[in-house]
């Protein structure tokens, strides 16, 4: 709002990414309610993956340039003009929308208007569009509002994928601009603020008192890693007026003390459901890059073999995916593709690699414990899921391979010394 207030900033597009569930959309969602209260809302749009209206850029522009014509005074007459001339030009590219239905109509009128400050954009969900080439082309259209001078700031969140990434590198179309890490800041303490007050109207509304205990709420805070998706999604399942507060306070904690051992209603479902959609789409898009007519090995399997190697890899650089690629028969490059779609719920670190200068590398942790938590559960992450045991005997299997190729190769040595 600091951003969205001052006379004079160093940039009038600001970023902001996070992992899955980390908060964007309800940041986006309050900056929208905020900012006509100020009168400086121009438009706001959400994307959004469930939704076959919103899925896909086809509306965009028009959207916001029905929306700017409402903000704008003046503007409407000069939109309804170019569609006048041309009406079949909501069938035409986004780059040509954008440049006939909100470029030229705004600049007509921009010198003339009369506003306090400029106004607000909201882009929410960048990621949620489907395809790369339809987020690019949505990126393209932000940044032709922003470099024509349209008197506009525009605020954009988005998963950190391959789209948006590309976008903020310094070749990228917002090289430069505004950019906030979600991550970066630790939401513990808000956490637990939110979830003590609506479990507490949850409670006021059943007349109970003096709840919910704080030791349980602690528990759910800790569990919650930092992601608000999981508080959201426990006060969801508590809330339900239907069902006593307390009895579905213990399930959640039940759930998360023993989860191996638990039966019945699942008080992830919501959550799950975020984290399936997720592996889908990556699934999808690494079995895209199998070079043979075999199925692409699951992609769980690779990604959980990688880690737990990487981690135990402690000679030398412990970012350098390499010699772990040599252990699991990859090919060289593989872990960059294991992980490619996966930014929204592992952090990634890339870096240069010591052993190989040349190559850079990555090194790779869960942003919060509830997608292990996912992961590991059978009935959770279902066609995902890759039992453990499986993993250590496989991987037990190509270490004894290693041990056996080792000896072999020291008798050969022997021989023919």
């Amino acid at each position: 709002m600091e951003w969205a207030r001052d006379a004079e900033v160093p940039s009038k597009l600001l970023c902001l990414t996070g992992s899955a569930g980390s908060g964007k959309s309800a940041i986006a969602q309050t900056i929208s309610e905020t900012c006509p209260t100020n009168g400086c809302l121009g438009a706001s749009f959400f994307f959004s993956i469930a939704d076959p209206l919103r899925n896909n850029p086809d509306r965009f522009v028009a959207s916001l340039a029905y929306q700017i014509s409402r903000s704008m005074d003046g503007v409407e007459k000069h939109i309804l003009r170019a569609v006048e001339k041309d009406a079949a030009i909501f069938k035409m590219s986004l780059e040509t929308q954008v440049e006939a239905l909100l470029v030229i109509p705004v600049l007509q009128i921009a010198r003339s208007f009369r506003q306090a400050g400029p106004f607000i954009v909201v882009v929410d969900g960048i990621d949620e569009c489907r395809g790369e080439q339809h987020q690019a082309q949505v990126i393209r259209v932000l940044y032709t509002c922003v470099t024509r001078g349209l008197p506009f700031r525009i605020f954009v969140t988005s998963r950190p994928e391959y789209a948006i990434r590309s976008a903020l590198t310094s070749t990228g179309d917002f090289s430069g601009f505004y950019h906030i890490i979600l991550n970066e800041y630790d939401a513990t303490e808000d956490i637990r603020l939110y979830l003590f007050r609506r479990l507490q109207a949850i409670g006021y509304a059943h007349g109970i008192e003096h709840w919910p205990p704080d030791n349980l709420v602690q528990i759910l805070v800790e569990d919650a890693s930092g992601q608000f998706i999981y508080a959201a999604t426990v006060v969801k399942f508590i809330g339900d007026r239907r069902r006593s507060p307390s009895r579905r306070l213990q399930i959640v904690v039940d759930w998360v003390r023993k989860p191996d051992n638990q039966q019945g209603q699942n008080p992830f479902a919501t959550l799950d459901a975020l984290y399936t959609n997720i592996l889908s789409a990556a699934q999808a898009a690494y079995d895209e890059l199998s070079e043979n007519d075999a199925p692409a090995p699951l992609l769980i399997q690779r990604l959980l073999s990688l880690m737990l190697i990487n981690d135990l890899n402690r000679s030398g650089d412990p970012s350098d995916y390499h010699p772990c690629e040599q252990f699991l028969l990859l090919d060289e490059g593989e872990s960059g593709r294991i992980v490619e779609d996966l930014h929204s719920v592992i952090r990634i670190n890339r870096r240069d690699s010591i052993a190989l200068p040349s190559q850079q590398n990555i090194a790779t942790s869960f942003y919060h414990k509830s997608f292990l938590d996912y992961l590991l559960d059978s009935g959770r992450c279902q066609p995902f899921y890759v039992s453990p045991t499986f993993i250590f005997v496989d991987l037990a299997i190509k270490s004894l391979d290693r041990i056996l190729a080792a000896d072999r190769e020291a008798d050969n040595d022997t021989h023919r010394n």
